[in-house]
């Protein structure tokens, strides 16, 4: 109904990304597929009318954010609003006894989001360019274009290219750190120790047992309903009396 629509058509909601990464999900993960934009670098894009490339800044920051994690030297923090403005979120870098490593990373991190290095804390918002060099500005993906990225991957048969009832592999699409060129590979004969296989219009379509890669980025998608913000509070339970 309404709702899924609006949850797939959305992007995905600031907050439930920042949860995602205070729970232990990988910043280089999310990013690669979830995030659209951090402080004006962008992810690849890809459209009917063609696709541009990410930015390799992009990917290096979501790389460093992903060793701050396992460092323990990166930190979210949520501050409640009132009655007349929403909640904040912030995020530091660094702590007590920081290593040379976390240090030198924070730097680097700081200097490609053009961020204020006097500060510890940031402010997260969701625009596409920061106010000011102390927020970092966030867009994210909706889970409607995060789909049309994984199938981009699919390898399409060429008759199917050819007579325009499908787009081809895109070049460059985002989540090229987590998944590789082709996802779900194509073929007329049934594969023989698929993940997960289907066929379409004589074709079989399957995901290999041995790609991880890929069976992560499904586990994401699944994830990532869940990330979706319902836009009304959910029906009240209803009880069913069997009347005579």
């Amino acid at each position: 109904g309404t709702p899924f629509r609006n949850g797939v058509i959305s992007p995905l909601p600031l907050h439930n990304v920042i949860a995602g990464l205070e729970s232990g999900v990988s910043a280089q993960f999310m990013f690669s597929l979830g995030v659209r934009s951090i402080n004006g670098l962008h992810n690849a894009a890809v459209s009917i009318k063609g696709s541009i490339a990410v930015q390799q800044e992009f990917n290096r920051v979501a790389e460093i954010l992903s060793h701050l994690q396992l460092l323990n030297a990166l930190h979210l923090r949520f501050e409640p609003g009132g009655r007349e403005r929403s909640g904040r979120y912030f995020v530091s870098f660094g702590g007590k006894n920081m290593s040379a490593e976390a240090t030198s990373l924070i730097g680097e991190l700081k200097r490609l989001l053009d961020l204020d290095p006097s500060v510890r804390e940031y402010e997260v918002i969701g625009s596409s360019e920061p106010e000011n060099r102390r927020q970092i500005a966030m867009q994210t993906y909706s889970l409607y274009q995060i789909m049309a990225f994984v199938a981009s991957r699919v390898d399409i048969p060429a008759p199917d290219v050819a007579g325009g009832r499908a787009l081809p592999k895109a070049p460059n699409s985002p989540g090229e750190g987590v998944i590789g060129e082709v996802a779900v590979r194509s073929g007329n004969a049934k594969p023989q120790d698929p993940f997960v296989a289907a066929n379409f219009h004589g074709h079989w379509f399957w995901v290999d047992n041995n790609d991880l890669g890929t069976k992560r980025v499904f586990s994401f998608l699944s994830l990532a309903f869940t990330l979706m913000e319902e836009k009304s509070p959910g029906s009240p339970i209803q009880m069913t009396v069997p009347v005579n």
